[in-house]
């Protein structure tokens, strides 16, 4: 399987829209999870990798801030037959929104598996109730995180103690953006403790995170950016 990431603050190259927040998609799953904060960026950036939108038949949407779920109206109208998976602490009036535009909701319950191989985990904190995607990758887990709003720390360590395969990667915004070095230190070593062997940090992990990350991974940290793509 593969994952490209299609919306997020750096590019490839300038034929790519970027901003602010998050998006990537699940070759072979037909799969696009969040949706970065802008439909039309977003439409752009599918549209320059080839990525026709009839082929997507679900998206997960990691949390209802506008960087996750900003581009999710832009989608849904073009393709009101997708499947969406919701959190379960999604919203009343976001739903009633989806559901004037006729798609099917999918309404999470904490955990679950949503595809053969594929799960999701709930985490409830103050800052933002927000579900991840668990993996069955060729190399181990990967855990995919929209914005780790409860700390990159709280799923990793879920699934590492849920799940009996080692985690491989994880991937996303590990919300390091205003974290002291000492604090995204301890995460790191969170990380090499459970042997988590690849991270490609983006979104709002920060500059700073992202550099240390780099130093203590060397060859297997990932510079994700807008079209990067990943073998899971």
């Amino acid at each position: 399987m593969e994952l490209t990431l299609v919306f997020d603050g750096q590019a490839l190259h300038s034929k790519f829209h970027v901003g602010w927040g998050f998006s990537c998609y699940l070759h072979g799953m037909g799969l696009l999870f969040d949706t970065g904060e802008d439909g039309p960026k977003l439409l752009h950036n599918l549209e320059v990798l080839s990525i026709p939108l009839n082929e997507i038949h679900s998206l997960f949407l990691s949390c209802e801030h506008f960087e996750h779920a900003g581009g999710i109206w832009g989608v849904i109208q073009r393709n009101p037959k997708i499947s969406l998976f919701l959190p379960e602490s999604i919203s009343e009036e976001f739903k009633e929104q989806v559901d004037s535009l006729g798609s099917k909701i999918i309404q999470g319950n904490g955990q679950g598996s949503l595809f053969p191989g594929i799960y999701s985990i709930e985490e409830t904190c103050t800052r933002m109730p927000e579900q991840s995607l668990v993996i069955e990758g060729d190399r181990g887990l990967v855990v995919l995180c929209g914005c780790a709003h409860c700390g990159i720390d709280r799923p990793v360590r879920r699934v590492a103690g849920e799940f009996s395969s080692k985690i491989d990667l994880v991937v996303g915004g590990f919300h390091l953006f205003d974290s002291t070095p000492k604090k995204i230190e301890q995460v790191i070593e969170s990380f090499q403790a459970l042997g988590i062997h690849r991270v490609a940090p983006c979104h709002c992990t920060g500059p700073r995170a992202r550099m240390m990350f780099n130093e203590a991974y060397e060859d297997q940290f990932i510079d994700l950016v807008v079209g990067s793509r990943i073998q899971i």
